[in-house]
């Protein structure tokens, strides 16, 4: 590995974003506000170190990775930590974050600038990124538009992907149920055969919008004029959200 700027690599990695005194530490809270495991938050925090690497190295606007961009986020609120010690003693730098315009051009540029990111990172550590932070920009630019604060106390979330992959196999099951009720007596004769015709038609709503349309309802709904939908930077369409790209400045 031949840094280009070893000097600034080594204090980013003596930069320690924990406090040892706090009943809850920098990567701790990264870890609760995404749900993810604190060992993983650690990785994203080294993750981050490069990144912020990279942006004060390199030339040009440098886009991070969704799971990069969390930590960053993170950081800015520590104003203290992130204006006061990050930038003037360990990066020497003011690294500013830029949410994007918004709009088709946005994007493209956002998608060529995140392609040169993860080449600057195998140029500059002599490795490619951990895929399971910094994914193909497929994956990087096709997160769901609609992100939003959830209240885990109040409220359970139940993931898409396992409900659709299982769908028909659910739609199944409610079906053999409702027949075998109404065939028992559990359930009225009409009640039955009304449960099933709704259970059916639902069935059917899925396969002929794919038919009619070509594409599937979340599809059509989450995708723009640039074919895609982003959270974080580089965000195509007309949204303006919070993701942002690394420029250092004076």
């Amino acid at each position: 590995m031949a840094l280009s700027d070893p000097n600034l690599w080594d204090r980013l990695r003596a930069f320690q974003l924990d406090d040892a005194k706090a009943a809850l530490t920098f990567s701790a809270r990264l870890a609760r506000e995404n749900n993810w495991t604190h060992d993983y938050a650690l990785r994203v925090v080294e993750e981050y170190k490069k990144f912020t690497y990279l942006a004060c190295t390199s030339k040009h606007k440098m886009p991070p990775s969704d799971e990069v961009d969390q930590a960053w986020h993170l950081h800015l609120l520590y104003t203290y930590s992130y204006w006061g010690e990050f930038c003037n003693n360990v990066l020497q730098k003011k690294l500013h974050h830029g949410p994007t315009k918004g709009g088709k051009t946005e994007g493209e540029k956002f998608l060529k600038s995140y392609v040169a990111t993860k080449a600057l990172y195998k140029e500059e550590f002599g490795t490619e990124p951990p895929k399971n932070i910094w994914p193909m920009p497929k994956i990087r630019f096709s997160r769901p538009l609609k992100m939003a604060r959830i209240d885990l106390h109040g409220n359970w979330i139940i993931p898409k992907a396992p409900l659709l992959r299982y769908s028909r196999l659910i739609l199944a099951i409610i079906l053999l149920a409702l027949m075998a009720g109404a065939g028992a007596g559990i359930v009225p004769l009409w009640l039955g055969f009304s449960l099933i015709g709704s259970v059916l038609f639902m069935s059917l709503v899925g396969p002929a919008w794919t038919l009619l349309t070509g594409k599937t309802h979340e599809k059509s709904e989450n995708k723009n004029d640039a074919g895609c939908g982003i959270v974080g930077c580089g965000a195509c369409g007309d949204i303006g959200c919070g993701g942002g790209c690394g420029g250092c400045g004076g």
